[in-house]
Formats: C-alpha cells, structure tokens, sequence
C-alpha cells in the first residue's frame, strides 16, 4: 500500500479572488439615523414634559361691542366679609376708568 504524505505546499490566491469584504455603509447614513432619531427624542420630550399654553381669559363682554351697564352708588366705609383662598392669577370680567367731572 501506498502510503499518504501531507501536503506542505502553500497556494497563493490572488487577492481578487479571496474572500470578498462585506460592502461599508458609507458613514453618512448613519450620521442622518443619529439626527432623525435625536430630533424624534427631543420632539416626544417637549411634547411631554413642557404643558400647552392655557387658552387666554376671554371676558363675557369682550367682542360683543355692547356697553356694560354702570349704576351710581354711594361709597361705604367698611370690611369686605368674602375671603376666597386659592392660587391662580386674578382676571377681571370689566374694568372701568373712574374720572372727575368738572362743569361750570
């Protein structure tokens, strides 16, 4: 029988023939991934954490065009019994400007 002797000899491949290298994703592509999903982070935190501007405080008489009536009273000197406890901003339905009248 014969006998069987390994082989010793290197075989050289060329280079074009070797395992090709898998393709590279050109680096821009994942700058624009990184952005958009920044930008999507960002907007959900905003829309989350930061509260919608209340609608502004609209008087009853506000728009309509028609006076508001004004009665004379005379002035009293005394306590105010209504005490209302609570936090917010104070807006006013009306206000009115209060002017001497002087005629002679």
């Amino acid at each position: 029988m014969t006998e069987s002797v390994p082989c010793t000899d290197a075989i050289t491949v060329p280079r074009d023939m070797a395992t090709p290298e898998p393709p590279r994703r050109a680096p821009w592509r994942f700058w624009l991934a990184a952005l958009l999903a920044f930008l999507i982070i960002t907007g959900l935190a905003f829309h989350v954490l930061i509260p919608a501007a209340p609608p502004p405080a609209v008087s009853p008489t506000e728009g309509t065009g028609r006076p508001v009536p004004v009665v004379v009273a005379s002035a009293v000197i005394g306590d105010f019994d209504i005490t209302f406890e609570a936090l917010g901003t104070v807006t006013p339905i009306a206000t009115v400007s209060v002017t001497s009248e002087v005629s002679g």
